[in-house]
């Protein structure tokens, strides 16, 4: 059993928590949490916490961790699912927890194949001049699915190549 003898807030990242436990008298940093484990699990000073439940903080932590790099990487574009997963695991997180972060931001509505696609159709057709094979071999790669490419690529009709053609044409005389 350990008890826990202080809790302070990291200096750089003030949403985490420093934990230290007593042992022969004096303080020892034990680990750090966020400070929604901290909150959740209810973390004061002088609470007993066994090996178990200090190896549950740490995996809960670590899941969350996992859950904040996931979101930080989607705050600079829309990003797929796999991509998100690639990353993850590029960054060395745990199975289950990429499982979690990716559930999560599922749940929150922050990672949606059929609105990426989409997206990722409409800025292509507007800021580069490939055509649809091309786009979904683009799709492909990033890991959507080829039912939400097909649908996603319904806009890319005859009619549209052709007056994007037409066009690049008429810049070219």
């Amino acid at each position: 059993m350990a008890i826990i003898s202080k809790i302070t807030v990291q200096k750089k990242a003030k949403q985490r928590y420093n934990l230290f436990i007593q042992e022969q008298g004096n303080d020892r940093y034990a680990f750090s949490v966020d400070e929604d484990i901290l909150i959740k699990y209810g973390l004061r000073k002088g609470q007993d916490l066994n090996e178990a439940e200090m190896r549950e903080l740490v995996d809960a932590d670590e899941a969350k961790r996992t859950q904040h790099l996931a979101v930080h990487y989607l705050s600079y574009r829309m990003r797929s699912e796999k991509e998100i997963y690639d990353y993850l695991i590029k960054k060395e997180r745990q199975s289950e927890h990429i499982a979690k972060a990716i559930d999560f931001l599922k749940q929150e509505r922050l990672i949606d194949d059929n609105a990426f696609a989409g997206a990722f159709v409409r800025t292509k057709t507007r800021s580069a001049l490939i055509g649809p094979n091309k786009v979904k071999q683009q799709l492909i790669q990033k890991g959507v699915q080829e039912s939400v490419i097909d649908e996603a690529l319904h806009s890319y009709d005859i009619d549209w190549q052709i007056d994007v053609l037409s066009a690049w044409l008429k810049n070219k005389r």
